[in-house]
């Protein structure tokens, strides 16, 4: 059987240029096109809607299974300064009700797409009006996208989505007069990449698998050939994916001309907003309901966010019996996600669907679950800031050092450690000094700060700041968490550390010094990878449900970097969960 695409779009109006510029000949209700590779199908939904154009993809497909479907038309846009009869492909899409300010289905990621691409928003009906917040969850609005997303999704069939401008959304859009040529175009412009990939399944594969732009299609074609000359398996062609995408290294891009479009999303139900509206001076303030509404979807490119809320739900958690410095009970607290850094290697890669910072504020509910905690359990407690955020990155501004340092000054058994990189702690003062309270510094040799921790301070700058905390009489701890090892040098340069701590900080009474290799869950690993980071994964296998270096490498490191730091802080020196 020829290999088959379809193009549908949901009016006449839509599907007429297709018509005059590719002169397919008339099928049963629509149209057919023979090219070499294969044909090209024309339909139009007739103006039923998303749900009926659905059951037109199951129709249709029952007498032509489709290697791809594409669907094309006329959409709002929500991002400012898309100006009518612009086209672009969809990276992805949700659906959502603007009025209510509600995700009603989460993100699909569009299969196929161009270079340059928009995420769209499926609504339940049209929703003219200046919906500004909305940019966070998508670029483009229309009322069927989400709903063929979805049935190719279920049905494992690539959709690629041509959407035009014709209006900003804050009227109900005229369409008739516009021209919907240019959407013809676009298929034109790429219908040779489109019907190569219908025709090769192998090299089909290899573009979703590897994740590349329609422009880039071509550079899957050795993998597709290798796969055929090699006749590797479904095993091994994902097993050759995962290598090529751990090769990938996905550099930072130029500087972009267009800031991104920054929002400051405060909870309605919070006091003192102001003071966070002067905090962050870039960002555009709005108040929402609840910041899962917009948190729960990943950020859409070319914006970025910082939330305001209250913790609802989990304030600690309970760390893994065999973290931490011995003799402690130790446990995460919840004073924020995310932070404003770049670590390839992070984990929260992989545990939240969104990378913006959210800071939380009612602080005196999690201080009293803290000495809930405390009254509960016979020894020390240790209180961990900074697992699931940067634990000092925002303290200019939420003041969170120096209030518990206050309060927990004379609970005898509770310890606070705010785990950070960031060097911005010149506001903190000796009268927030105390056993109690411990900063704590994660270093890494410079050459892995450059190379794995964008956006980062150097580690000078670490081991300076750390110094002048000291001289105030703050607690210090050390954590040479993660060691990242992929060279000779690297030893040398993470020996060379070790050594540096050992001679300079051994006689000042640091409260922990700990060390840990590489390791990750299964969700993170995939995430990094798939983000085009792969190169830090380098050397990691998976072994107890973990990805982490071999047996044999964590030895050397407990021999080569462990044993220096043993011997210059003794029982201070941990090993970091392995």
């Amino acid at each position: 059987m020829r290999p088959a695409v379809l193009l549908l779009t949901e009016h006449r109006g839509e599907l007429q240029p297709f018509i005059e510029t590719f002169s397919p000949s008339p099928q049963g209700k629509g149209f057919r096109l023979s090219t070499g590779e294969g044909d090209v199908l024309f339909y139009c939904n007739r103006g039923r809607g998303g749900l009926e154009m659905t059951h037109l993809l199951y129709a249709l497909s029952r007498d032509n299974p489709f290697q791809i479907v594409i669907n094309a038309g006329f959409c709002g846009a929500i991002e400012p300064g898309l100006v009518p009869g612009r086209v672009f492909t969809v990276s992805g899409g949700v659906m959502a009700d603007l009025h209510l300010e509600k995700v009603l289905q989460p993100l699909i990621e569009a299969p196929l797409h161009r270079a340059e691409s928009r995420r769209l928003i499926t609504l339940p009906s049209l929703q003219p009006g200046l919906f500004e917040k909305a940019y966070a969850w998508g670029s483009l609005v229309d009322l069927e996208g989400y709903y063929l997303l979805s049935w190719g999704k279920a049905n494992g069939v690539p959709l690629l989505l041509y959407k035009m401008t014709s209006d900003d959304n804050r009227e109900i859009p005229e369409t008739s007069s516009m021209d919907p040529g240019p959407l013809a175009a676009a298929l034109q412009e790429d219908l040779d990449n489109i019907m190569g990939l219908a025709a090769d399944s192998l090299l089909l594969e290899a573009v979703l698998r590897l994740g590349l732009p329609l422009e880039r299609s071509s550079e899957a074609c050795k993998w597709a050939d290798k796969s055929r000359k090699e006749r590797l398996s479904f095993t091994r062609r994902h097993e050759l994916y995962r290598s090529v995408k751990l090769d990938r290294d996905k550099k930072p891009g130029p500087p972009q001309q267009d800031e991104p479009h920054k929002f400051l999303f405060m909870e309605t139900e919070l006091q003192n907003k102001e003071s966070f509206i002067n905090a962050f001076p870039g960002h555009q303030p709005f108040s929402i309901d609840h910041y899962l509404d917009y948190f729960q979807t990943s950020e859409n490119e070319g914006t970025s966010a910082i939330y305001i809320a209250r913790k609802k739900g989990e304030m600690i958690r309970p760390k893994g019996a065999h973290y931490g410095r011995p003799g402690w009970r130790h446990y995460s607290a919840f004073n924020g996600y995310n932070c404003p850094m770049d670590c390839l290697y992070c984990f929260l890669q992989g545990y939240f669907k969104n990378a913006s910072p959210v800071l939380f504020v009612n602080r005196g509910e999690l201080l009293n679950e803290m000495r809930k905690k405390a009254s509960q359990e016979a020894g020390p407690v240790l209180f961990h800031f900074g697992d699931f955020c940067d634990g000092a990155a925002y303290d200019a501004i939420t003041g969170n050092i120096a209030w518990f340092s206050r309060e927990i000054r004379n609970q005898e058994t509770i310890f606070c450690e705010f785990r950070t990189k960031s060097v911005a702690l010149g506001h903190l003062t000796g009268e927030s000094a105390h056993e109690q309270l411990i900063m704590g510094f994660s270093l890494a040799p410079q050459k892995a700060v450059e190379q794995w921790e964008r956006r980062t301070p150097s580690l000078e700058r670490r081991l300076e700041t750390a110094a002048k905390l000291a001289d105030r009489g703050f607690r210090l701890s050390f954590h040479l968490d993660p060691l990242i090892i992929q060279s000779e040098d690297d030893w040398r340069d993470y020996e060379e550390l070790a050594m540096t701590l050992r001679d300079r900080w051994s006689e000042k009474g640091l409260f922990s010094v700990s060390m840990g290799t590489l390791r990750m869950k299964r969700d993170t690993y995939r995430a990094i990878r798939d983000r085009g980071r792969g190169t830090v994964l380098r050397g990691l296998v998976h072994e107890g449900g973990f990805y982490r270096y071999p047996e044999e490498v964590r030895r050397e490191a407990d021999v080569r970097v462990g044993r220096i730091l043993e011997e210059g802080f003794g029982g201070c020196y941990y090993v970091c969960m392995d």
